[in-house]
């Protein structure tokens, strides 16, 4: 007991060290964007030679050396709607630094440029032409350079603006995914409506699928994020449809193609056509449900089955529904489940819906329990995997959403809280993901929210950035992760000019 108490002591001995250090550092990279505006400043109305402006040089060269001493050994700043990024840290404003911070986005923006990269010990003389250069662009009758990175100076590096065609991506992949929940939700309905399967609903089904599979295929982060809406208003009518999202995107990452996807995603539509048809009670029982009470609920994989064949016939997709609707809750190897033993292996698609159902199931509040958060669904998921549901599709499950799932509410060893959005692109996907980052290391709120992968490390030092601390349930919020999600944000740089 005494060592795990030693132990703990030590660790938050070693997080408030590494706090106290991002504090001063952050303050200094305060004094270096002050030094650095006021620099560029002094040479819009002097020379080089002028003594106001050889001692701003030495003001700015001075909070470099002590940047360098922290460990920083090269410094990158870069800036973006007024914040600044120094090293990839957002850097905590005053209203000088605000103001600072805007006059160097707007020279810099003239250059077609966003920030600028100092290697170790760069040399004052190319401090000096770097802010002379800055200082021609001050003016709007200043030529539009064709490419800011192959300005000549040893230690100093210009960064581009990224392309506008990758935010206007971005943004068009979280319009179609909000699109695609309203088209989901007017589908789905209250739950009531989900029996009535003339002609027209499954038209519509088919284009709500179509839709899903496009998000796929071109933004899986916003497909995914789909799935943490949480509004207990409209939480009946959204089961099949978040399965649905699941399942799709689950379906896409083992390699299905695009018509068996369309397959897929109708009959995940459909899966719960049973439940429809029992009395609403016996899901709204906030306690242990009875023998009667349970056997009637597994009558519904049957009962949907039934109705399907009765009521639409023999027609392939008809049969597609039927199948996955009578053997979705049936044990991947065939032997138990409900509502009979099939002695073989359930169809894929039942199998793939059995591993989406159980986590959106585990996510979601029930009369009887409260959602468990996405971290721990997972954890819960791969215990139940054998026999329940197949472990190999739990693997590819988590593999798609990984260690924390899209929504996963996180603490970072820098203080800051942020949501996981993804996957992230470096060696270990799974455990750095990408996150949105929602207050500062205070845990105050964030104006404007920032994305950030968790795989970028310091240029020199090859420390993280940030690291993971622990999760905490997103209940703890003041707003739905949905609206976190889906909300606009400003993309962090990467550390490679």
């Amino acid at each position: 007991m005494q060592k795990r108490t030693n132990s703990r002591n030590e660790a938050k001995l070693r997080i408030q060290k590494r706090q106290e250090k991002r504090n001063k550092i952050s303050t200094q990279a305060r004094e270096f964007i002050l030094a650095f505006g006021t620099y560029v400043r002094q040479l819009r109305v002097h020379t080089t030679a002028n003594r106001s402006a050889q001692n701003a040089q030495k003001a700015l060269i001075k909070v470099i050396r002590e940047l360098q001493n922290n460990g920083e050994n090269a410094l990158t700043i870069v800036f973006a709607e007024g914040h600044s990024f120094v090293n990839g840290v957002w850097v905590r404003t005053t209203h000088s630094v605000w103001d600072m911070s805007l006059f160097l986005t707007e020279t810099l923006l003239r250059m077609r440029a966003r920030g600028i990269s100092l290697a170790a010990k760069v040399s004052a003389p190319a401090i000096a032409d770097m802010a002379s250069i800055m200082k021609e662009y001050l003016s709007d009758g200043a030529p539009i350079p064709e490419d800011v990175t192959k300005f000549g100076m040893p230690g100093v590096t210009f960064y581009k603006i990224p392309d506008k065609k990758e935010e206007e991506t971005r943004k068009a992949g979280r319009e179609a995914a909000i699109s695609a929940l309203r088209e989901g939700l007017l589908v789905a309905g209250d739950g009531s409506n989900v029996t009535e399967l003339d002609l027209f609903m499954r038209r519509r089904q088919k284009a709500l699928v179509q839709r899903l599979v496009q998000l796929a295929e071109n933004h899986p982060e916003n497909l995914l994020a789909l799935t943490t809406v949480r509004d207990a208003a409209v939480d009946p009518g959204t089961h099949a449809f978040m399965v649905t999202v699941l399942s799709v995107a689950l379906g896409r990452s083992i390699g299905l193609q695009r018509d068996e996807l369309l397959r897929l995603g109708v009959t995940v539509l459909n899966h719960n056509i049973g439940s429809a048809l029992l009395p609403e009670s016996v899901f709204l029982t906030p306690r242990k449900l009875t023998e009667i009470e349970r056997s009637t609920i597994e009558q519904h994989s049957l009962s949907g089955t039934l109705f399907l064949l009765e009521n639409y016939g023999f027609s392939p997709p008809i049969i597609d529904r039927a199948i996955v609707c009578a053997e979705h809750h049936i044990h991947a190897n065939g032997q138990n489940g409900y509502p009979f033993a099939l002695g073989y292996p359930p169809h894929l698609f039942a199998r793939i819906i059995a591993v989406c159902d159980a986590y959106h199931a585990l996510t979601s509040a029930r009369p009887h329990r409260s959602a468990f958060p996405p971290d721990q669904a997972i954890k819960l998921l791969r215990r139940l995997s054998v026999p329940h549901v197949d472990p190999l599709l739990v693997k590819a499950f988590i593999r798609l959403i990984g260690r924390y799932p899209p929504g996963s509410l996180v603490e970072l060893d820098t203080g800051e809280f942020a949501i996981i959005i993804g996957l992230g692109t470096g060696a270990k996907p799974l455990q750095r993901p990408k996150i949105l980052l929602i207050s500062d290391p205070e845990g105050n709120p964030m104006q404007q929210f920032l994305e950030a992968d968790l795989n970028q490390r310091h240029q020199r030092r090859r420390a993280w950035i940030r690291t993971i601390m622990r999760t905490h349930d997103p209940k703890r919020l003041p707003d739905p992760i949905s609206a976190y999600l889906f909300a606009d944000r400003i993309v962090l740089p990467t550390m490679a000019p």
